[in-house]
């Protein structure tokens, strides 16, 4: 049996500790995959057929759209003939799972994952899970590797009986026995759920709204590798039967080392599956969405909350292919974390993969977006620079968007006066302008300078 808190060996639980907290970090990374174990059917996520018996594998042919980018699928340990598969369909993932349980000495699953590698937090939401066993699972796990049946795990699922709610589990070392929190009726088929780890420590929380905080389940120590596996995994609990999970939020973020800033999270707006990975000055962000438009926007954000005078400066060195709407840039925004709200108040300068410098303001929610174009195209890498200053008298607050085209002489594209109640959020925005392709963009030398107001 065990308890909350801290592991002190492989069976044991110690300090227990059920406290409700709340978190400010958030979550993603990089990396993963072969083009082999990427089978993507958008159809699979949007199903919403009645979720008992047994389901078949799709042959439907894969649709040129669908790409769920950093992410990808694959079963672990010996499923038998019931092999998983992914589908990916912008707004949620679908993981369509065999295999015999996530319990015990080794497992059979199927897990979508990013291989990463430093300190992490991850969030998802299991939308629903087809009750092929009462002990059915689906759920975040954080795993020392994507091959060992028997890898040293943290899994925090949701089971197939929704009467028997979710349980925190842990493997502690590879080969090792799995030790189990009793089932808690709170962690349940649309219940938040969250992994963070800090060195040896991973900690898990749930929630059913991030404005309410997090709710500490327990924190385990686990002595897990450099490289590590992060992401959703399922199991039916049966040789013979596949299990339908499927997930409308997943983010990660992650820090490679320990003197990578922490303040860094990521959101979507509106589309599953966003990634930040933080080393040092660099940021690399990726993400879906529809695109912008005069009314709302539709993609990946990572930030932080700031205020006073602040200028945020980076340089994009690429900008997703997706689509022409495709963008990339630096973004000040109205807004809480955990509560991103399409349509919000906001500033930013972007670039497309033409290169078109785009300025983009709305000063308030029920107006309309003000869009400003640079006198000339920069493509790609491209220097982009935010600045909010705030008047010490009347205390307005202006933003400045600007681009350089080597971060030492840099043009005035279009000011705009922007209420922002502080705190604000700060951030890198992207964009494909297709919400069933996840691309990726990376920026170096992010630095952000601010002062107060005097």
């Amino acid at each position: 049996m065990i308890t909350v808190g801290r592991l002190s060996s492989i069976a044991t639980l110690l300090t227990a500790t059920l406290t409700a907290t709340s978190c400010s970090r958030g979550a993603d990374s990089s990396t993963v995959g072969t083009p082999d174990d990427r089978i993507v059917d958008a159809a699979v996520a949007d199903r919403r057929a009645d979720r008992t018996g047994t389901d078949v594998l799709l042959d439907a042919p894969l649709p040129p759209a669908s790409n769920p980018g950093p992410w990808s699928g694959k079963d672990v340990g010996d499923v038998g003939t019931v092999k998983g598969r992914l589908g990916f369909g912008g707004n949620a993932f679908s993981l369509r799972a065999g295999g015999t349980d996530i319990d015990g000495a080794a497992d059979s699953f199927y897990f979508t994952r990013q291989k990463i590698k430093g300190d992490c937090d991850v969030v998802a939401r299991v939308r629903s899970l087809q009750m092929t066993d009462p002990a059915a699972k689906a759920g975040l796990m954080i795993r020392a590797d994507d091959v060992s049946a028997g890898a040293a795990n943290v899994f925090l699922a949701v089971l197939g009986d929704p009467a028997m709610g979710g349980r925190l589990q842990v493997r502690a070392q590879t080969g090792g026995p799995t030790t189990a929190l009793p089932p808690d009726a709170n962690i349940r088929a649309g219940t938040l759920l969250r992994l963070t780890r800090v060195g040896r420590t991973i900690t898990a929380y749930r929630t059913v709204d991030r404005a309410l905080g997090w709710f500490r389940i327990g924190s385990v120590d686990v002595d897990l590798p450099t490289d590590i596996a992060v992401g959703i995994a399922a199991t039916s609990k049966s040789p013979m039967a596949q299990t339908i999970a499927d997930f409308d939020i997943l983010r990660l973020a992650v820090w490679d080392a320990p003197t990578a800033p922490r303040g860094w999270t990521v959101e979507e707006l509106s589309h599953a599956g966003p990634t930040v990975l933080v080393a040092g000055s660099n940021v690399t962000l990726s993400g879906s969405g529809d695109g912008f438009n005069s009314t709302g926007e539709a993609g990946a954000f990572a930030f932080f909350a700031a205020a006073d005078n602040l200028t945020l400066t980076a340089r994009v060195m690429t900008v997703p292919a997706t689509t022409p709407n495709a963008r990339v840039g630096l973004m000040f925004r109205l807004g809480q974390p955990g509560n991103l709200v399409r349509g919000a108040q906001h500033a930013g300068i972007f670039v497309t993969p033409a290169g078109k410098i785009i300025f983009q303001a709305r000063i308030a929610p029920s107006l309309n977006t003000v869009v400003t174009m640079a006198a000339e195209d920069r493509p790609a890498p491209v220097w982009l620079r935010l600045q909010r200053t705030v008047d010490p008298i009347t205390f307005a607050s202006t933003v400045t968007g600007l681009v350089s085209s080597d971060g030492l002489q840099w043009t005035p594209v279009a000011q705009t006066p922007m209420p922002l109640p502080e705190p604000f959020l700060v951030g890198i925005s992207l964009t494909t302008g297709a919400g069933t392709i996840i691309g990726t963009t990376t920026l170096t030398d992010v630095t952000v300078t601010s002062s107060a107001v005097r």
